[in-house]
């Protein structure tokens, strides 16, 4: 007689918890009806507008396994003692909002990130998800602006549906497919374009793959001018800092060379209208490009740069830039060495601690540190 007793409350517990850990429906008119006892107190027109928004539209498009998938978020939300605002009022508000892609592929988009959603809330510990509202947030964010990171003073989002949400490592991330990746700050801007990559929301961390950064773009003035551009291999931004690099690029400037330089980019973001004019930066690797197209006459040797719109030629520490010029019969008259050379839109030349020869036709003149 124990023996069924005990069994019997095994049987009614195991019974209490399955009815507990499914509080939503998977009909859809009642799951509408338990979303509208679910946020009776919460009356704000912006949030009711949501959640009418989802009964009305998006619900009634869902088949039954979505409605299914639904419930099955909301009991878990509901389990780890998720409050209806923001969290629910988020999530309904991604759902909406992936019901509004116009794409072959929105229902597939949704699914993952529904799939992703689920996991991650179940990985919440009760009354310890901070987490899981940072990515809900972030989520409605991507989904209504395409945005992968807005603060107030920049802006990194991307153009297009190609993207998947999924769970890894035990974190949600995104990947995207080849997009163009913009960041956007109070007159200043910059696009990778073509590039593709995986997002993890919680690092605030850009990892890519490929992509192409151009000199000769800028849509608030006319600084940068140089007719050039660089092609990324793989490359890491953390989007909250101003400032990023890359390396292994080939840049290319086919006005002076015939093949792509091998080097190191840097790009900021957010900086002065005075500062503007030295990014995109490029620093090649190799030490001895030889530029000899700015004028017939004048000639530079060192490791070449382009800063904005200001070309450097770079010495190394152990052998300095070179400039040469020479006479109409090719004739050097003068050389000088430097640890670098500035060009400033290709019309005065810039250094320090510079060493000079003038050269004549029977003698020439020498000295060690002009500045």
């Amino acid at each position: 007689m124990l023996k069924l007793q005990t069994l019997f409350l095994l049987i009614l517990v195991c019974f209490c918890n399955f009815a507990m850990a499914q509080n939503f429906s998977n009909d859809k008119i009642e799951l509408a009806n338990q979303l509208d006892q679910l946020f009776v107190k919460y009356q704000n027109p912006k949030t009711q507008e949501i959640i009418n928004e989802f009964k009305t539209v998006t619900l009634e498009g869902y088949s039954i396994q979505t409605v299914e998938q639904s419930a099955r978020l909301f009991d878990i939300m509901t389990s780890k003692k998720m409050k209806p605002v923001p969290y629910f009022e988020k999530v309904l508000n991604c759902l909406n909002e992936f019901n509004k892609i116009e794409s072959s592929k929105a229902k597939e988009l949704r699914d993952d990130w529904m799939k992703t959603t689920v996991q991650y809330a179940d990985s919440q510990k009760k009354l310890k998800t901070n987490a899981f509202k940072s990515f809900v947030e972030f989520s409605e964010l991507f989904l209504i602006e395409r945005a992968l990171y807005k603060s107030a003073a920049k802006l990194w989002k991307i153009e297009g549906n190609d993207f998947k949400f999924v769970y890894e490592n035990d974190a949600p991330s995104l990947i995207i497919g080849k997009t163009n990746l913009g960041a956007f700050a109070k007159r200043d801007s910059t696009t990778i374009y073509e590039t593709e990559g995986v997002y993890n929301p919680s690092k605030t961390k850009w990892t890519g793959k490929g992509g192409k950064i151009k000199w000769n773009e800028y849509q608030y003035d006319s600084i940068r001018t140089e007719n050039a551009y660089a092609e990324l291999a793989d490359y890491a931004i953390e989007l909250k800092k101003p400032e990023f690099e890359a390396i292994d690029v080939s840049f290319y400037q086919e006005e002076f060379f015939q093949k792509p330089l091998k080097g190191k980019l840097t790009q900021k973001i957010g900086i002065s209208s005075n500062d503007r004019k030295l990014y995109p930066r490029f620093k090649s690797y190799q030490p001895d490009v030889q530029l000899n197209k700015i004028d017939p006459k004048v000639s530079f040797k060192g490791g070449y740069g382009l800063n904005g719109n200001k070309i450097i030629i770079y010495g190394t520490d152990s052998t300095k830039a070179s400039m040469f010029v020479k006479d109409d019969s090719e004739k050097i008259k003068f050389r000088s060495s430097s640890s670098s050379f500035g060009i400033n839109n290709r019309e005065t030349v810039k250094s320090n601690s510079t060493e000079v020869a003038l050269y004549f036709q029977n003698d020439s003149i020498y000295h060690p540190n002009l500045q």
